[in-house]
């Protein structure tokens, strides 16, 4: 059976969408601390790749995770004022495997610093944390409790 956050991100429509757009797109509806973040990505990606089959460059579900993943790591610097910062470069060779083309990624990279994705959990409080993280949680683990990495 699906777990709730799969149906949460499911119920969303990606088709036709770019990765970056779909993901603004979830965030805004479905913030997320870093430990969820993971867990939501691969939720999207499997969204993502099932409604967008025929995309140019994501040939898989891993693909639209890798992007995302590398999406989210540009995006964050900036808005939780991390310590480290993730360069272009770090961007680049973390995604020029997934989409060949550098021009369409220094576009992203940098529409990502100036406009960061704002996914993370802010000093406002959002009435679902508690539901998202609840679902981020049942949806790593199966029912001996072992807990998916």
């Amino acid at each position: 059976a699906p777990s709730l956050l799969s149906a949460l991100i499911r119920k969303n429509n990606f088709r036709g969408m770019p990765p970056e757009i779909a993901l603004r797109h979830l965030f805004y509806f479905l913030p997320c601390q870093d430990a969820a973040a993971d867990t939501i990505c691969r939720h999207f990606s499997r969204a993502y790749f099932e409604q967008n089959p025929k995309s140019i460059w994501l040939k898989s579900e891993d693909d639209v995770y890798r992007l995302s993943m590398a999406v989210i790591m540009a995006s964050k610097d900036k808005y939780n004022g991390a310590m480290t910062t993730y360069t272009r470069d770090d961007f680049l060779s973390m995604c020029r495997d997934i989409i060949p083309d550098e021009k369409f990624l220094c576009e992203l990279y940098d529409r990502l610093k100036s406009w960061p994705l704002k996914q993370f959990k802010t000093s406002t409080p959002n009435p679902n944390d508690e539901l998202i993280e609840e679902a981020a949680t049942v949806s790593r683990s199966d029912h001996s409790g072992r807990v998916y990495s």
